[in-house]
């Protein structure tokens, strides 16, 4: 099958995949704050809804925004990525209660692990040849 044979190109992987996942992550770290009802809202959510110290929801809306925008641009792939793991391990943590199918009411932990997986695989790739971190110390 022609259409199949092709040289391999992990970079080209790596890069859409951290694209990809920096997008998610932007939309939700500046949804908390645009679409969510605003920081108060998402700090009311994660205290009263997810239990997690108020606090959290500051740090989780800027790593969230600014990570994505790492990954998406190829700044530092493994720093972004490895940013992320914890927010992502406490949506793991929340998710669990509701199953694994994420598709279930409240959605289960299936999506979430995911997330981090691909995360994971991010971090171990880092830098791939189309991100700007290789761009400019030409690694």
């Amino acid at each position: 099958m022609k259409l199949l044979s092709f040289k391999s190109n992990p970079d080209m992987a790596n890069a859409i995949l951290r694209i990809f996942i920096g997008l998610m992550f932007i939309a939700h770290g500046i949804g908390k704050v645009v679409l969510y009802g605003g920081i108060s809202e998402t700090v009311e959510n994660f205290v009263h809804v997810k239990h997690f110290p108020a606090w959290s929801a500051y740090p989780s809306i800027f790593i969230e925004a600014i990570a994505g925008l790492m990954l998406v641009l190829g700044v530092k792939n493994r720093i972004a990525a490895l940013s992320l793991m914890p927010i992502t391990i406490g949506i793991i943590i929340y998710h669990f209660q509701f199953g694994w199918i994420f598709s279930k009411p409240n959605g289960g932990w299936e999506y979430p692990q995911f997330i981090f997986i691909s995360l994971l695989t991010v971090f171990f790739i880092g830098e791939d040849k189309y991100s700007l971190s290789h761009k400019i110390f030409k690694k």
